[in-house]
C-alpha cells in the first residue's frame, strides 16, 4: 500500500538527467568528485520502471560514506545497482569507485 501511494511515476527519459543532476549536487555537497557520467533507462519489470546513472567517484572515505547515505534514502526510490570501491593507487588517502545508481518508478 505504501509503495502505491508514494512511488513516483516515470514522466519520460529525462528523469535520468534529473537523477544525474541530483548525484552531482550531493557529490558537490560532500566534496566527492563525479567523473565519466552516463545516463539511460533500464528494462521495466512488473514491480518498477527505472532510469539509471553510471559514474565514477573519487574522494576520501568519510565524505564518500556521507554521499552514499544522502543519495540512497528509501523515500527517494534510489538504489545502487552496482558499486566497486578501491583505494586509489596514486593516493592511499582517496577512494576510487565505479557506481550504477537507479531510480525506480511505479510500473506502467
Amino acid at each position: 500500500q505504501w509503495l502505491k501511494e508514494h512511488q513516483p511515476t516515470l514522466n519520460g527519459p529525462g528523469e535520468a538527467s534529473t537523477l544525474l543532476d541530483q548525484i552531482k549536487q550531493v557529490g558537490g555537497k560532500h566534496n566527492v568528485l563525479i567523473e565519466n557520467p552516463a545516463i539511460g533507462t533500464s528494462d521495466a519489470t512488473a514491480d518498477h520502471q527505472a532510469v539509471f546513472a553510471s559514474f565514477e567517484v573519487k574522494s576520501a572515505w568519510p565524505p564518500l560514506v556521507h554521499f552514499l547515505y544522502d543519495v540512497q534514502q528509501p523515500e527517494s526510490f534510489v538504489v545502487f545497482e552496482s558499486v566497486t570501491l578501491n583505494i586509489d593507487s596514486a593516493d592511499p588517502t582517496q577512494m576510487r569507485g565505479k557506481m550504477k545508481l537507479a531510480r525506480w518508478f511505479a510500473p506502467k
